[in-house]
């Protein structure tokens, strides 16, 4: 993932695992500044919302 003014792209990792009926989802990823993690966090967030978002259409259609 390209972070702007960082000279080479941040790694994140995602982590699936079953949980009963459910998927585990784990992200991680290595911040420089809480600035940084704060905006990772942010984003993180509004992708998986958007993934439970996607899935809640997907089971009701």
């Amino acid at each position: 993932m390209d972070v702007p003014g960082k000279p080479a792209p941040s790694v994140m990792a995602v982590e699936l695992a079953e949980d009963g009926p459910r998927t585990r989802i784990v992200l991680r990823q290595a911040c420089d500044t809480a600035e940084e993690r704060d905006m990772a966090e942010q984003g993180s967030t509004m992708l998986l919302d958007s993934l439970t978002a996607f899935l809640a259409d997907g089971a009701a259609g």
